[in-house]
C-alpha cells in the first residue's frame, strides 16, 4: 500500500512539473506598440531581394523540403512543427488569418533550446509587411520575457533574423542562423 501511495504521489508531482513546462500564449498577444521599436532595433534583421530576372525562380521554392533538409541531420535540434491554428495563434497572433501558399512553422521540442523557424509564402505581396510585423512581434515577445532561460533570450536577441524575398517571409532562430539564411538565399 505504501508503494502505491508513493508511486501515486510521484506521478502527481511529475504531472505538475510537466504542466509547468507546457507552452502558453506569449505575453504580447496584443498589437505591437510604438514603444517596442527600441526592442525591435535590438533584434538583427536581414532583408534581401533577389537579383533582377530571378523573380520567377522564387515561386518554385518548396518550403517544407527546405525545412526538412536543414533540420534532418544528427546535429540539428529536435523540432516540432506547429500545424494547429490555435497553437499557431498563440505563438504568432494574426498569422493564421493571412492567406499563405505555403507555411512551415517549427520550434525546438525541448524548451531549453532556442531554435525556431517560420517559413511563409504569402499569396498577396501586400501581406508581406503584415507577416514581417507578426514575426518581429514574436522576436520582441521572446526577448521581453517569453523566453525563459538567459541563453534563449540571448539567442533571440542576437541570432533571430527575418528574411524577406519576394512573397517569402522567413524567421530563423538557431545556432546556425547565418548558414540557414545563406542556404535560403541560395535557393
Amino acid at each position: 500500500m505504501m508503494k502505491k501511495m508513493l508511486s501515486l504521489a510521484l506521478a502527481g508531482a511529475m504531472c505538475l512539473s510537466l504542466a509547468a513546462c507546457s507552452p502558453s500564449a506569449p505575453a504580447s498577444s496584443q498589437e505591437p506598440e510604438a514603444s517596442s521599436s527600441a526592442a525591435a532595433s535590438d533584434a538583427p534583421e536581414s532583408s534581401s531581394t533577389p537579383a533582377a530576372g530571378n523573380e520567377g525562380a522564387s515561386s518554385s521554392i518548396d518550403l517544407k523540403a527546405f525545412y526538412e533538409e536543414q533540420f534532418s541531420g544528427e546535429e540539428a535540434p529536435m523540432m516540432m512543427t506547429v500545424e494547429d491554428d490555435e497553437m499557431l495563434e498563440g505563438y504568432y497572433p494574426g498569422l493564421k488569418d493571412i492567406a499563405c501558399k505555403q507555411r512551415v512553422v517549427a520550434m525546438a521540442a525541448i524548451s531549453a533550446v532556442a531554435a525556431e523557424v517560420a517559413l511563409i509564402e504569402v499569396e498577396n505581396a501586400s501581406d508581406v509587411d503584415a507577416v514581417k510585423t507578426i514575426l518581429q512581434a514574436r522576436i520582441d515577445s521572446q526577448v521581453n520575457g517569453g523566453a525563459f532561460y538567459p541563453a534563449q533570450v540571448e539567442a533571440w536577441q542576437n541570432q533571430a533574423k527575418i528574411v524577406v524575398r519576394d512573397n517569402f517571409v522567413c524567421l530563423f532562430v538557431a545556432e546556425n542562423t547565418d548558414a540557414l539564411v545563406e542556404a535560403f538565399n541560395a535557393l
